[in-house]
């Protein structure tokens, strides 16, 4: 991460905050955005059953 911090600082550009995970998706803990996100991407599927891409 020090390499980051010098391009940065060289650039000068101020390091981006970042905000702490709000669940553990790796194991099924999901925020509510998630829901109407995976909807959408699945409507593709559901119309084309047996598709690939």
């Amino acid at each position: 991460m020090s390499v980051l911090r010098q391009v940065l600082a060289e650039a000068e550009l101020d390091e981006p905050k970042t905000a702490e995970s709000s669940g553990d998706g790796r194991h099924g803990q999901h925020s509510t955005y998630l829901g109407p996100i995976l909807a959408e991407m699945q409507v593709l599927a559901r119309r084309h059953p047996g598709a690939s891409w």
